[in-house]
């Protein structure tokens, strides 16, 4: 009989938080499982929770409910231990979670856990900032911060972001240190990826895997409205690689240098420095989830 802490973020996925508790009592296998509920009451809450349990080695699994802000939290609590994560995804975009192929469906997510097995997948740091999905220095990240600060959440609190932003920056200049190499870039997106999207099935790096010991450093210049349709459909079909403003490079880390940037590690805002390192930490967490191939049907 395993141990598994459910922290629920309730204000992630609006009007779920009184449904999910019955749901996770209906769903969860209590053969496999013995269960405990904790709610989150402020940002960064998660993290203290998880933190806590990590220290006490009280579970054996955390399932976190919420978005990639939240299993962001958990997973800084988790990195480097042998408490597993589990997901049930309710947030804006669930990029981590959609690249495992983990339901955005309260009830299949539930069911996933009672199958899945528990596998030991990478994380990256930027400077002392863990991310598990992505981490951005150039546009992704001023529309991360203008989204922290508007009322309006999920996807369409992101196109109005998107749309804000979009009509004040320009490309960047970027000095980028990998291995030997030292490439000079005036980009638009600069993100490094662990995993293949932001989220919505945006997918901003196709070719990620987080099981590789490798990141993805992906630059995009500034589409012209013209082929801003192009840009989009591209992402959204997964086949960015072949769009002719985008370039990506593979290092284990990745020295970057501006001036005035903003940064966000998996959707939340960060505060950067001029000089920013970026590094894989291979094998640090361990999360349930099924590889697509071996998956039953959830229903």
């Amino acid at each position: 009989m395993r141990q598994i802490a459910f922290i629920i973020n309730p204000i992630s996925g609006v009007g779920k938080k009184n449904s999910i508790p019955p749901m996770i009592q209906k769903h969860l296998d209590h053969e496999q499982f013995q269960y405990e509920i904790f709610y989150t009451e402020y940002r960064g809450h998660a993290y203290d929770i998880a933190l806590n349990i990590a220290e006490n080695n009280a579970f054996h699994i955390i399932a976190v409910v919420g978005g990639d802000g939240s299993v962001n939290e958990v997973g800084r609590a988790l990195v480097d231990t042998e408490i597993a994560m589990a997901i049930i995804p309710t947030g804006s975009g669930n990029g981590f979670a959609r690249h495992f192929d983990i339901p955005c469906d309260i009830e299949r997510s539930i069911k996933l856990i009672n199958q899945a097995q528990i596998q030991k997948v990478d994380t990256g740091m930027i400077n002392e900032h863990h991310f598990f999905a992505t981490c951005g220095l150039g546009f992704d990240a001023r529309v991360t911060h203008k989204f922290d600060e508007i009322e309006k959440r999920g996807f369409f609190g992101y196109v109005k972001a998107i749309w804000e932003e979009l009509n004040k920056c320009e490309n960047i200049p970027f000095q980028i240190k990998f291995g030997s190499e030292t490439k000079e870039l005036k980009t638009f997106v600069l993100t490094i990826a662990n995993t293949t999207q932001y989220g919505n099935e945006f997918s901003i790096s196709p070719e990620s895997k987080a099981q590789d010991g490798i990141l993805e450093l992906v630059s995009i210049q500034k589409p012209s409205w013209g082929i801003l349709p192009e840009f989009l459909l591209k992402a959204f079909t997964r086949n960015l690689t072949t769009y002719k403003y985008f370039e990506s490079f593979q290092a284990k880390q990745f020295i970057v240098e501006s001036q005035n940037l903003k940064g966000h590690v998996d959707g939340d805002p960060i505060m950067l420095q001029e000089k920013n390192e970026i590094k894989i930490l291979p094998q640090s967490l361990c999360l349930m989830f099924i590889e697509p191939t071996y998956r039953s049907n959830l229903k």
